[in-house]
């Protein structure tokens, strides 16, 4: 059983991903032949050309900072913003990366490669970077081809990722696919998203051919007609047939986040809207704008920032009547699409928990004259987007466990499929319910977890000892 791992682009800010896909690799048994191939440039460095959006921004700005900063700064025009710190992060040394990957991986294949190519179009590319990953990846999967060839054979397994990113993988299931053959070449393993006409392009994973076509895209983009990385992979995908499945063997698990992102106060001095806004913080309320808040960009900020300093006393009243004004009121078509929207709906909806609210009652917190056109439509799509939806049902449920409303977290704990994570929380409210001996509610939450987690021994173990202690 041959599986075959190709990481290549650029690493960003530090190794950690690179440590965890060592630890991971540790995992693995014997039986399966693991290839891996590295083709990335030769310096570590911050992402600080081609576009930035807020996920970007995240993984270099505190998060605080990262949600105030305004949304017309985003694009590639993003750093003209922070001058300073631009010039800081462009002058930083830049660590080679080939000796630290020769030590966590001594059997890898590493192609470096000076990141001296041009690679710019007549046309201009929001996403250049973007096309400089389609190159390696391009590369790293034409070593794979060469190492087949000379082998003899393809590979049963071949997974193209990010350096930057984290991999949780489970050999038990890869083993039993490609025992039983199900690494079709008609589909691609992938993280599946709502949006429409995207696809992400973060990791993918299948057969050897599924592979070599998802990584020949890097010749489409030398093309002039270029739309973006996300809508360019999901045509590409589709035209050639190939079927997106959601990942099951290889699950994302986030991006590396430096240990060291640039600070509020470092932002501050850079930038002198978000200055004035800062050195404004214990004087701003709801009740007055200041003057130098002059556009419907800046008034998100500065609402954005008053969420967050009501949060924190809390004043969950004042906190989501902040949010409902930014931007709910403030953006014309506020939806899933939007870099911000899923932190802003997370935060929505802890905050209607929090007040005991349903979203069709939140017009309740704001003053009529407050309700704009933007408003009813925005609320009205949220309340029923999927995301929205699945978020304050799975944040209504973990209130209710961590605060021992049994009985409201069993009537609803049904509605929608819980994620994984519950297994924990349900596992270990079990256990405390246990100690005070409550063993018919620990029964309940232990049941619970191991229909998340049916294959999880001590959740197994626990609900056989809870049957017998209740003579069930």
């Amino acid at each position: 059983m041959n599986l075959c791992i190709c990481v290549s682009g650029q690493v960003r800010d530090d190794i950690n991903s690179l440590k965890h896909l060592s630890k991971e690799l540790l995992k693995l048994p014997s039986s399966l032949n693991v290839t891996l191939i590295f083709s990335l440039w030769e310096n570590l460095s911050t992402k600080i050309d081609g576009a930035l959006g807020y996920n970007q921004i995240l993984r270099i700005f505190d998060n605080d900072i990262s949600k105030v900063i305004p949304v017309d700064f985003y694009g590639t025009g993003f750093w003209k913003n922070f001058p300073n710190l631009f010039n800081s992060l462009e002058s930083s040394d830049k660590r080679v990366v080939k000796g630290e990957l020769s030590e966590l991986f001594p059997n890898a294949i590493i192609d470096i490669e000076k990141d001296n190519l041009d690679l710019e179009f007549k046309t201009l590319r929001h996403d250049k970077n973007s096309i400089k990953m389609l190159y390696k990846r391009w590369r790293c999967n034409e070593i794979k081809k060469k190492i087949e060839r000379t082998q003899g054979t393809h590979f049963d397994c071949v997974v193209v990722l990010r350096p930057d990113m984290m991999i949780n993988i489970n050999p038990d299931s890869i083993i039993k696919s490609i025992s039983d053959k199900t690494f079709e070449e008609s589909s691609i393993f992938l993280p599946l998203s709502e949006r429409v006409n995207f696809t992400n392009d973060v990791m993918a994973y299948g057969s050897s051919y599924a592979m070599d076509v998802y990584t020949s895209l890097f010749s489409k983009s030398l093309s002039n007609k270029w739309s973006g990385i996300h809508s360019e992979l999901f045509f590409h995908l589709k035209e050639q047939g190939l079927k997106s499945k959601r990942p099951t063997h290889i699950n994302f698990g986030g991006f590396s986040i430096p240990d060291n992102k640039i600070s509020a106060s470092e932002a501050c001095k850079d930038n002198s809207f978000l200055g004035k806004l800062y050195s404004s913080y214990e004087d701003l309320t709801l009740e007055k704008i200041p003057d130098f808040i002059d556009d419907k960009y800046k008034r998100i900020s500065f609402y954005t920032l008053l969420s967050m300093k009501y949060k924190k006393k809390p004043d969950y009243r004042s906190q989501l009547r902040a949010l409902l004004l930014a931007e709910a009121s403030e953006l014309a078509n506020f939806n899933k699409n939007n870099d911000r929207y899923r932190f802003y709906v997370s935060d929505l909806a802890d905050c209607l928990i929090n007040l005991n609210l349903t979203i069709d009652k939140v017009e309740s917190v704001i003053a009529k004259e407050e309700i704009t056109d933007n408003f009813d439509k925005n609320i009205n799509y949220i309340s029923q987007e999927s995301f929205f939806v699945k978020t304050f049902f799975e944040r209504n449920i973990e209130h209710f466990v961590l605060n021992g409303l049994w009985s409201e977290a069993k009537d609803n704990w049904d509605l929608y499929p819980l994620p994984a994570k519950f297994a924990d929380l349900l596992r270990d409210k079990a256990l405390e319910m246990e100690k005070q001996g409550a063993y018919e509610t620990a029964f309940m939450l232990m049941n619970k977890a191991k229909e998340i987690r049916p294959n999880g021994q001590r959740i197994v173990n626990k609900v056989a000892e809870y049957k017998k202690v209740l003579g069930l």
